[in-house]
């Protein structure tokens, strides 16, 4: 599901991904000898978490004292650096960055690199997540376990009908927020649980409430 391939661009992407063990490697090697993972005692001001008012224009704060991984060769990565931001853009990288009065995230023993993207995830299946885990997607009546138990069966058809609105929310809601603590800062969610409008309106809500960036697809479901 590459954007750049479908338009006739193709790329790169095992090595894209070497590149960025590579690049996780020899910074983490970096940041280690500059005694950033070194244990900390816990705070009860903590100045880990963005400032109020986070992405309203000409709003700053800037990220100190973290291992920068950039993913971007015309930025660089650093052991040690900081990250300005103002409003909803980065507006500088780099180490020891003059910041005048912006608010101040601290970032040491802390990476600080791009959130990971989630093209495919059911959200509202959140709370039945470690059901299916060997399943398939439609009975292949080969009398297996991975092909008795499966998708269409068990999710669409007997555990998605029981779903109140209130449910999907709540799985919206922890679904989006676990994986923020995971550092998925984006995700279409692929949903299957339209039975009602109240559901679509309770799955686009929690998504909202979660605060990260979303894309919602309207997908079939059971019947």
């Amino acid at each position: 599901m590459c954007q750049r391939c479908d338009e006739g661009n193709p790329q790169n992407h095992f090595g894209s991904r070497r590149d960025f063990l590579k690049t996780a490697a020899a910074t983490g090697v970096a940041a280690a000898s500059h005694d950033l993972f070194a244990p900390r005692s816990a705070r009860a001001d903590d100045d880990r978490d963005p400032p109020d008012d986070t992405g309203r224009r000409g709003r700053r704060y800037i990220i100190r004292g973290g291992s920068v991984m950039s993913m971007d060769p015309s930025v660089g990565d650093f052991p040690q650096a900081d990250v300005l931001v103002e409003g909803k853009k980065i507006v500088a990288v780099g180490p020891n960055l003059h910041a005048g009065g912006a608010s101040v995230i601290d970032a040491r023993g802390r990476i600080v690199m791009p959130g990971f993207i989630d093209t495919h995830h059911h959200q509202f299946e959140t709370a039945i997540r470690s059901f299916l885990a060997d399943g398939i997607l439609i009975n292949d009546h080969s009398n297996t376990p991975s092909g008795n138990i499966t998708y269409c069966e068990y999710i669409l058809l007997t555990f998605a009908p029981v779903y109140r609105p209130e449910d999907v929310y709540i799985n919206e809601l922890f679904g989006g927020l676990s994986q923020l603590d995971d550092g998925v800062t984006t995700v279409h969610d692929i949903s299957q649980i339209h039975h009602s409008p109240a559901h679509s309106d309770a799955a686009i809500q929690g998504l909202i409430d979660a605060g990260r960036r979303a894309a919602f697809g309207y997908f079939e479901g059971a019947a």
